[in-house]
């Protein structure tokens, strides 16, 4: 939740929360590095700088549903492209919608409220993705 909170720029909220998984020992079972320079970075207001090979920069990159959850539609982040196919399945993978998006923003306001996995195949790209629907 820190880093969440100080890529959000609430680095009050970040230095909370990175210290108390400090306190708990979170670094034994994580990338200790990336705690402290979060924690730097957030309680001391500094820029982080992380390696590119580092799960967290990896993160960074990776597609991503906004908003979620979401109650009507919803964009994928991240994607080196705003045409792609796409299947969304419930939870007993049933498929319940696919189509093509070409402006990136895919609509579900005609689904009911529960969670459900969006399969995105494109190119090389081929990504499941959770969704929560409000």
């Amino acid at each position: 939740m820190g880093v969440i909170y100080h890529d959000l720029g609430n680095h009050k909220l970040a230095c909370k929360h990175l210290q108390k998984a400090k306190s708990l020992h979170y670094e034994d079972y994580k990338d200790a590095n990336n705690l402290d320079i979060y924690i730097k970075g957030s309680c001391d207001n500094e820029p982080v700088e992380i390696e590119e090979n580092n799960t967290y920069a990896k993160l960074l990159k990776a597609p991503y549903i906004s908003p979620n959850p979401t109650k009507e539609q919803f964009s994928v982040k991240n994607l080196p492209f705003e045409v792609f196919n796409y299947t969304i399945h419930d939870m007993f993978s049933k498929k319940v919608l696919q189509g093509q998006t070409t402006d990136n923003t895919i609509n579900i306001s005609r689904l009911p409220s529960r969670v459900y996995y969006v399969h995105i195949v494109q190119d090389e790209l081929n990504q499941k993705l959770l969704l929560i629907k409000e």
